[in-house]
């Protein structure tokens, strides 16, 4: 979704990252996405357990989700970005042609206008729990759900962008570049 904010080529490289480090993704899927929502799903089962059946409504069940949670879940996930952001050999990257600096700068700006919008809707919901049943909840859910995807996208862009899988995706670039003019001089020289 918030792939087509940046230019071709800053897609080419964060494509190319998050191909490069797709087993790595999985330490960066654990906190920011199974747990996150595994909270959620367990308290909605406490929920069908524990309360009275005559005191169960499903508004009620609907006000557990709407009660800042889902906000927060995005709003934790901006809180990691700041930490990969801004840590990387500049001078590595551009030797390898693969400045990411107005990529890291993008990310961090797009972030801090994301950052203002969820804080903007969690406040809301914890100001103005319970809700009635009224369309502006449906209206919520898009909103909660649109943070929580652009929030994911922006951590796992800046989670790859972390020098260490910078420097995996470049050398992976290296090797490829290697591959290439090997097949080249041997197509040169069979001839």
């Amino acid at each position: 979704m918030t792939i087509y904010l940046f230019s071709s080529d800053e897609r080419t490289l964060l494509l190319k990252a998050e191909k490069t480090n797709s087993d790595e993704l999985l330490y960066w899927r654990m906190p920011n996405v199974i747990y996150p929502f595994f909270v959620i799903i367990i308290s909605i089962v406490f929920f069908f357990l524990f309360k009275p059946q005559d005191k169960f409504t499903w508004i009620g069940m609907i006000n557990l989700l709407f009660n800042g949670s889902l906000p927060m879940v995005a709003l934790n996930r901006m809180s990691s970005i700041g930490s990969h952001l801004f840590k990387f050999d500049i001078a590595k990257e551009k030797s390898h042609n693969t400045n990411s600096t107005s990529l890291r700068v993008k990310i961090n700006d797009y972030s801090k206008i994301l950052l203002i919008l969820i804080a903007s809707l969690y406040i809301y919901q914890v100001i103005n729990t319970p809700f009635d049943s009224t369309p502006w909840l449906l209206l919520q859910i898009l909103f909660s759900i649109v943070f929580i995807i652009l929030s994911l996208d922006f951590s796992k862009y800046a989670y790859l962008l972390q020098e260490r899988l910078m420097e995996r995706t470049i050398g992976d670039d290296i090797k490829d570049a290697a591959k290439e003019n090997k097949e080249h001089l041997k197509e040169k020289y069979d001839r």
